[in-house]
This record gives C-alpha cells, structure tokens and sequence, in this order.
C-alpha cells in the first residue's frame, strides 16, 4: 500500500466496503469509471508530490490526501443516510469527492499557498486536470460532464444561476460533503491546534464586526476579505445556511457543532446573536427531510 493511500484510508475507513457494493450493485453503472480504479489513479498522482529525498509529504500535502479522503467518507455518508439516491448518482458523488481538490497538489508545489487569490481558482484548475489527466477515461460524456461541472462550482461562493441542470445534484451533494469535512476538519485544529500548521491569517483575540453583521444578514463573503482567524471562524457560521441537504443539517445539530465553535471565540453579544440564528437555521432545515431541499 502507498503512502498516499494510506493516509487517504484513514479518512476513509469504509473505502473498499461501499466501492464492493457499489460496483456489485444488481444496478450496475456502465460507461462511468469504477471508483476503485478512480482512486488508484488520484493516489498515483499524488504519490509524485511526495518528497524525493525522504519519501514523505510534506505537512500540507498529506492533509490534502486526507482531506479528500474526508469529503469521500461523507458523500458516502449523504448518499446512503437520506436512502434517495440511485448507485449512478452515489457514483458519481464519490467520484466528484475524490478529484475535487486534485489541483491543490499542483498549487502548492507552485505557489506555496492553498490561497486561490494569491494562485488559481482550485475548482475550475480540478475539473480541467480531471479531464485532461485521464482519469476518468471508461467515462461517457454526459457523465464527465457533470462530473467537471460539479468539482468546477464545488468552491465558488454559490451555484450560478444558470447551471446545468443534470449536474445540480452532483454538485450540491459535492458542496456539502466539503463543508462538513472542512468544518471537523477546522473545529479539530481550533480545539486541539497543532503548532506544526501556519495559519494564513493573522491570529488576535478579536474579528472584524462588519464581517459578523454581514453574515448576520445572510451575505455571502469571501475568503480573500476575511482578516483574522476569528473572521474565518465567524464565516464558518455562514455555511450553514448555504448547505442543500437534510442530513447535513442534522449532523452539524447533532453534534452541537456550532456551540463548540462560538466557545472557541471572543465574548460578544453580536457573536451569541449568530449563534442563536445559526442554529434556528440548522433545526429548521432539519426538520425538512433527509434530501435536498
């Protein structure tokens, strides 16, 4: 077993059990790359961008690996929780999760930063290696398509408004599995934090109240306006009016996600404001169902 594939196992326990089912399925998928073979391909493109001399990954390239391994657990997790989806759409899911971010390698061998301002747009460059790297190569069109266009949006601030329609799913279900990966992923390093890990922003015990009111008022920021640590902490509340399905909505409600982040954060009545809307917002959205809304 290579490197990459061991740390991408990790965040992937489950791997080989729901590929097994999948591709075993009575319901076949033809003309779509087996996510086996999908990710014997990504893990032998990332395994080029270990380090030579020692054969390891540097510390931001493995949590890349693991990152995406993360964003696979849980669009398997959406795709089988809400019970609404065919094995070609769980398909399709779990292939759109494994290249999401396959660009990130390239961007930081080349720029020293997963800052798409201060690079290239990480979603439009994914979608255009994962076409032209073959990866995907037993695919038919109509199924690359909406592969690419779903990896393409996963990391934009919202969904165009005219996107095509037989890769919406696809791309809400991608959206969501990379926020709830981020989010544990973030609410991880804020509990226990890791001094081995540069933060690209500075960190005070303070935030930019604009941006709070902001996402207060449901506006979407960017992350190239965000100042501080406390800035990004507060746009993480934000996504949770941005996320599509049910199931998410209960994860993140369940496991009391956002009151552990406001705990991390300083003391402000504009902040426990955000809180209570945010998580208003969480059981609301809750109590819609397990599938999209």
């Amino acid at each position: 077993m290579c490197l990459a594939e061991k740390l991408f196992q990790s965040s992937f326990p489950e791997m080989n059990q729901e590929t097994v089912q999948l591709e075993n399925s009575s319901m076949a998928v033809e003309k779509l790359t087996a996510f086996s073979d999908g990710a014997g391909r990504f893990l032998r493109y990332a395994d080029g961008f270990q380090n030579k001399e020692n054969h390891s990954f540097s510390m931001p390239v493995r949590q890349k690996i693991e990152h995406t391994g993360r964003v696979c657990h849980f669009a398997c997790f959406l795709g089988k929780t809400a019970g609404l989806f065919s094995p070609l759409e769980r398909r399709l899911f779990l292939l759109s999760a494994l290249f999401h971010d396959i660009s990130r390698f390239e961007q930081y061998m080349l720029y020293g930063t997963f800052r798409d301002d201060l690079s290239f747009d990480h979603g439009d460059r994914s979608a255009e290696i994962m076409q032209k790297g073959l990866f995907l190569q037993e695919t038919a069109p109509e199924y690359l398509k909406i592969l690419m266009e779903a990896v393409r949006v996963h990391n934009k601030i919202s969904i165009p408004e005219y996107f095509p329609e037989e890769a919406l799913t696809a791309a809400r279900m991608l959206r969501d599995a990379d926020k709830l990966a981020v989010l544990e992923e973030a609410l991880a390093f804020f509990e226990h934090p890791d001094k081995n890990v540069k933060l690209d922003v500075p960190d005070p015990d303070t935030f930019t109240q604009s941006i709070a009111e902001r996402v207060l008022h449901s506006e979407k920021i960017h992350n190239a306006e965000l100042q501080c640590v406390n800035d990004f902490k507060i746009n993480l509340f934000a996504w949770a009016g941005d996320l599509n399905c049910g199931t998410s909505c209960r994860y993140l409600f369940k496991r009391r996600y956002y009151e552990r982040l406001r705990k991390l954060m300083p003391d402000s009545s504009l902040l426990d404001e955000l809180l209570d809307q945010t998580l208003a917002e969480l059981q609301r959205k809750s109590l819609m169902g397990p599938g999209l809304f």
